[in-house]
C-alpha cells in the first residue's frame, strides 16, 4: 500500500504541531495549581487524573505525522518515569520547547551537527550545576517533603511513604496495595528487591505495568534454561495443582521462554521469568548471593554450580513468598518462607569474613549481603471509596514512591522549576565556540519552560516572577505556586529529586535532537493505513544480539 512522503520544513512543522498538542495537554497538570484531565474510554467509566504519565499515555492524534512526534516524545517521557519514577510532564514540556526553539534555528540553515554538539555541551553544563546544587536526604522531614510534592501535595500519603523509607532504608522494597476504606496506612514485612524485571512484556496482562502474584512458588536456577525438558515433571505438577511460579534463572532462552509465555496466556500455568541480575564478585560471589536469596525464600539453588540438578526439582523443593511484584526493571519478593537456621549460619559466616578480608570491594560485597539477609519491606495500603478514586490516587502513590527512592539515591534540589532555571542561568557561554553558542542557547532558554508552565497554571505573570527569582542570590529562593509566596523553597518543603530533574532534561534533549534532525518522513495514509509487513528473509532478533532494529 502507498505511503505519504513529507520533507524538510513541512515535515518538522507537522512534527512540532504534534509535540505541541501533547505538551499542551500534559502541561495543564503541572505544579500545585495544575488542573485535572478527564480521559474518556470506549469501554468502562472515564478516568479523572492529574498524573502526567497517565494523561500522556492516552493521547493519540489523528494526523499520522503528528502522531509520530507524539509517540516519540511519550517514549522519552515514559523512559524518564521508568528510570526516575517521576518527571513525565517536565520531560514532555522540555522536549517541546527544545524542539520549537531548535526548529527555528535549523530553518535558518544552521548546521545540524553543530546543533547536536552545542545542545549536548549545554546539557552537560546544566547537569554539572544541578549536581552542585543537590542536597542529600538528611531525615524523615526531607523524605516527607519529596513524597508529598510527588503525590500532588497530599500530606497524608507523603508522610506514610516517608515513614516507610525512613524505616527500611534504600535497600528495602516499598510497594502499594489497594485497601477499601478512607484510611491509608503502612505495614512492614520481610522482603527483598532484585534489580531485574521480567524477561519479556508478554507476561503482562492488558493495562497493567506490574505483574502481581500472591502465594507464589520460586525456582532459582543458576544456569541457562534453553529447554523445559529437564523440568517438565515439575512444571506439569505446578499446572495440575494450579500453583503460580517465579522462575529466576541466569537466562531463559527462546524455546523455553516461548513455552512459558504460551502457557501463561492460555491459563495453564501462572508463571513469570526473570533473568538473575549481576551479583557479587566472580562466580563464588554470585553463588553466595544466590544462596542468600534461596535462604530468604526457603529453597536451594539448582544448576551445575549449585550442586542440585534442575531435573531433580520437585514442588516441595521450591521456595515460597506471600507476594511477588515484577515490573520492567525490578522484582520484589515479600514475606518469603525463610530458612532461619541457614540465615543464622550465613550471617555468622559473613561476619567472620569481615574480620579476614582486606580488599574494600570484597568487604563491601559482604556487607551488602548482610544487609540483604536482614532486609525489610514496607507495604502501603491505599484507602479508597470508589474505583475512580483508586485509579487517581494509585497513580500519585506510584509516582511518590519512585520519586522518593530517586531522592535517596541522588539527593534533592529546590522544586517549582527553580533548579533548572538557576542551573541554566549559571552556564557561561563565553568559553564555548561561537559556532556552537546558538545551539547551547536553545537548550538554556528551554530550561525556563517548567517554571513558566507552573506559574501560568497558577494564573500569574511568569516574566515578572522569573525576573524576581533570578534577582536573589539564594539558590533556593523561588516562587511557591501553592501559596503564591516568594520564599526559600527548600525550607518550605518544595523540593524535587535531582535524579528526576536530571533524567527529564537528558531524555528531552535526546529526543529533541532526533526530531530536529528529521528531513523526510514516511507515514501512513490516514484514510488507507497499510499494516506493517516483514521484508523477505526477516527474522526476529535473537537474544544476546543488538535489538534496536525492528
Amino acid at each position: 500500500m502507498a505511503k505519504d512522503l513529507t520533507y524538510s520544513e513541512e515535515a518538522r512543522a507537522t512534527l512540532l504541531s504534534g509535540a505541541e498538542k501533547l505538551a499542551k495537554t500534559v502541561g495543564v497538570t503541572m505544579g500545585p495549581q495544575g488542573k485535572n484531565v478527564i480521559l474518556g474510554k470506549f469501554v468502562g467509566s472515564p478516568v479523572l487524573t492529574k498524573d502526567g504519565v497517565t494523561v500522556a499515555r492516552e493521547v493519540t492524534l489523528e494526523d499520522p505525522i503528528e502522531e509520530l512526534a507524539c509517540q516519540l516524545i511519550k517514549e522519552a517521557a515514559g523512559r524518564t518515569a521508568a528510570v526516575a519514577g517521576d518527571g513525565t510532564t517536565t520531560a514532555t514540556v522540555l522536549a517541546h520547547e527544545i524542539f520549537k526553539r531548535g526548529n527555528e534555528l535549523i530553518n535558518t540553515n544552521y548546521s545540524p551537527l553543530n546543533f547536536k554538539r552545542g545542545v549536548e555541551w549545554a546539557v552537560d553544563q546544566v547537569v554539572n550545576n544541578l549536581n552542585g546544587m543537590a542536597t542529600d536526604i538528611d531525615g524523615l522531614s526531607s523524605l516527607q517533603n519529596i513524597a508529598t510534592i510527588s503525590a500532588n501535595n497530599d500530606e497524608d500519603i507523603g508522610y506514610k511513604i516517608a515513614e516507610a523509607f525512613d524505616t527500611i532504608g534504600l535497600e528495602g522494597a516499598v510497594t502499594a496495595e489497594a485497601c477499601p476504606g478512607p484510611e491509608t496506612s503502612v505495614r512492614f514485612v520481610d522482603g527483598v528487591e532484585l534489580k531485574a524485571g521480567y524477561v519479556t512484556p508478554a507476561f503482562l496482562t492488558e493495562d497493567h505495568s506490574d505483574i502481581i502474584i500472591d502465594n507464589c512458588n520460586i525456582l532459582i536456577c543458576d544456569e541457562e534454561i534453553t529447554s523445559l525438558t529437564s523440568c517438565f515433571n515439575l512444571l506439569n505438577d505446578l499446572s495440575n495443582k494450579n500453583l503460580p511460579v517465579l522462575v529466576l534463572a541466569r537466562a531463559v532462552k527462546q524455546e523455553a521462554l516461548a513455552t512459558f509465555v504460551t502457557n501463561n496466556k492460555l491459563g495453564r500455568l501462572k508463571v513469570v521469568a526473570v533473568n538473575i541480575p549481576p551479583m557479587g564478585i566472580g562466580v563464588s560471589g554470585r553463588l553466595e548471593w544466590l544462596e542468600a536469596l534461596s535462604a530468604l525464600v526457603g529453597t536451594r539453588v539448582f544448576g551445575a554450580d549449585g550442586g542440585s540438578a534442575l531435573s531433580s526439582a520437585t514442588v516441595d523443593d521450591l521456595g515460597f513468598a506471600k507476594k511477588v511484584v515484577v515490573n520492567r526493571f525490578l522484582t520484589k519478593i515479600f514475606e518469603g518462607s525463610k530458612d532461619e537456621s541457614r540465615m543464622k549460619d550465613k550471617l555468622s559466616a559473613y561476619r567472620k569474613d569481615l574480620d579476614k578480608l582486606i580488599g574494600d570491594s570484597e568487604r563491601l560485597d559482604v556487607n551488602n549481603r548482610i544487609s540483604f539477609l536482614k532486609n525489610k519491606a514496607a507495604i502501603l495500603s491505599v484507602g479508597y471509596s470508589t474505583e475512580l478514586e483508586l485509579r487517581e490516587k494509585g497513580d500519585r502513590v506510584d509516582d511518590a514512591i519512585c520519586a522518593t527512592r530517586a531522592a535517596i539515591e541522588e539527593g534533592y534540589v529546590a522544586g517549582g522549576g527553580i533548579a533548572l532555571l538557576r542551573a541554566a542561568n549559571k552556564v557561561d557561554l563565553s568559553s564555548l565556540d561561537k559556532e556552537l553558542a546558538p545551539a547551547a542557547k536553545v537548550l538554556l532558554d528551554a530550561c525556563v519552560r517548567p517554571i513558566t508552565q507552573i506559574v501560568e497554571n497558577a494564573f500569574e505573570d511568569s516574566g515578572k516572577i522569573i525576573k524576581k527569582v533570578l534577582g536573589s542570590k539564594n539558590i533556593n529562593f523561588g516562587y511557591n505556586a501553592a501559596n503564591g509566596k516568594f520564599e526559600d523553597l527548600v525550607v518550605a518543603g518544595v523540593i524535587d529529586p535531582k535524579k528526576v530533574t536530571r533524567t527529564a532534561l537528558q531524555n528531552a534533549a535526546s529526543i529533541s535532537l532526533l526530531l530536529i534532525n528529521t528531513e523526510a518522513i514516511v507515514s501512513e495514509q490516514a484514510e488507507n493505513p497499510s499494516s506493517w509487513q516483514p521484508p523477505a528473509g526477516w527474522r526476529p532478533p535473537e537474544e544476546g544480539t543488538l535489538v534496536h532494529k525492528y
